[in-house]
């Protein structure tokens, strides 16, 4: 009824677009702000957010309506003016009738329309905006009388469900576990222990710019102490395992997968790790120490975010890694790989999470050393239990 209502009494497009000239506006023109659909799901998550309307969606950032009437014609003029953040084409609908109203280098646009009647109440439109392929379309209302302007976005199903990540700084520490098993061919010496010590930390940082790319960097640094009883001879029974993280994933809207309160989104990641791994060296007297292995390795898996409808965050993830290169040492690798598994809370814009992370390495290495070779297996797991605090912006 409102649509018939709407489009009985606008008869003609009186005017084109024209770019808006900054010329002093009446005291009854009125600015609109945004108005986001707070009905959109899963937008209550502090983790997340809806970027419909933002982040790669063009949005209209004001809107202002002033109805003028002119008594002796019985007829009155309503001018709208859109202002969009960039380059946008934008389209009107009335009733039936769309109505394209071309593009503005400056994102703004102002139009007029003409009616017949003398004592207006209600403008009633569709305004839809284009840009780089995407649209997004707005109901706009305009109440003559009361001079009251709302402007409401209409969403698509694949819009409500367009999820920013936040983006999120993080830091931690807590429990190393390890086991380890190495063999040397050449004397068929070996040694194997397991360490569990407090003290490993970790730096974590996640980007995540538009609702698909994802941009990740962390540091962590595992600490271990084994019994000298298990290893004779060997200088310090100190040792760590360092890990320098890169890397990108990608999400996609088709992805997402809706399981009673919670949204799982699955995603595809890679990048590289540089890693400085322990490894006991047994010289010609049979003495042992620790030395490294500083390798890079390439590394593709597969994760999954879950929200809940509250304020937890879930986040797991796997990894298969290839070595690329290493520093002294020819690596062979049987099965190398990683992952990680968390859950997170936030309180505002500060956040606390539990998360464990491990990584398994089995490989063969060689080490040269002018016409000295040395070659052995190395069998290594360490996985970590970190508290970690985080900040999300």
């Amino acid at each position: 009824m409102k649509s018939r209502f709407a489009f009985s009494f606008l008869m003609i497009l009186w005017a084109t677009i024209s770019f808006a000239t900054g010329a002093a506006p009446s005291k009854k023109l009125q600015s609109v702000e945004q108005i986001r659909d707070t009905s959109v799901a899963f937008t209550v998550n502090p983790f997340m957010e809806n970027c419909f309307g933002s982040k790669g969606y063009p949005i209209i950032s004001s809107a202002k309506a002033l109805a003028e009437m002119d008594s002796e014609n019985k007829s009155y003029l309503i001018s709208i003016e859109l202002k969009t953040k960039d380059q946008s084409q934008i389209n009107l609908f009335l009733g039936d009738r769309k109505i394209a109203l071309g593009k503005t280098p400056s994102g703004s646009f102002l139009f007029s329309l003409l009616g017949d009647q003398a004592e207006p109440r209600l403008f009633l439109a569709k305004i839809e905006i284009e840009q780089n392929g995407n649209s997004v379309i707005y109901d706009l209302n305009y109440n003559v009388a009361e001079n009251k302007t709302t402007l409401i976005p209409l969403p698509t199903d694949e819009q409500k469900h367009r999820i920013c990540l936040r983006s999120q700084a993080w830091i931690g520490g807590g429990l190393s576990l390890f086991s380890y098993n190495q063999t040397i061919t050449e004397n068929q010496a070996s040694a194997k222990f397991q360490s569990q010590t407090f003290g490993s930390y970790q730096l974590d940082l996640r980007y995540y710019p538009n609702p698909n790319w994802g941009f990740f960097g962390s540091y962590r640094n595992a600490q271990g102490e084994i019994d000298k009883g298990t290893v004779t001879d060997i200088a310090s029974t100190k040792f760590n395992w360092t890990i320098l993280e890169l890397g990108t994933q990608y999400r996609n809207y088709d992805w997402l997968k809706e399981w009673k309160s919670f949204l799982i989104y699955p995603y595809v990641r890679g990048g590289v790790q540089k890693h400085s791994i322990p490894r006991i060296a047994i010289d010609n007297n049979d003495s042992a120490t620790f030395s490294k292995i500083d390798m890079t390795n390439a590394f593709v898996g597969v994760g999954a975010n879950i929200f809940d409808h509250k304020r937890y965050f879930f986040d797991a993830y796997m990894n298969y890694q290839l070595p690329l290169q290493s520093t002294g040492y020819s690596i062979k690798p049987n099965l190398m790989f990683d992952g990680g598994l968390g859950v997170g809370r936030a309180f505002g814009k500060l956040a606390v999470g539990m998360y464990l992370y491990g990584q398994s390495h089995s490989l063969i290495y060689r080490e040269s050393s002018g016409t000295d070779t040395k070659e052995g297996t190395l069998n290594f797991i360490f996985s970590n239990f970190d508290l970690r605090l985080g900040y999300l912006f």
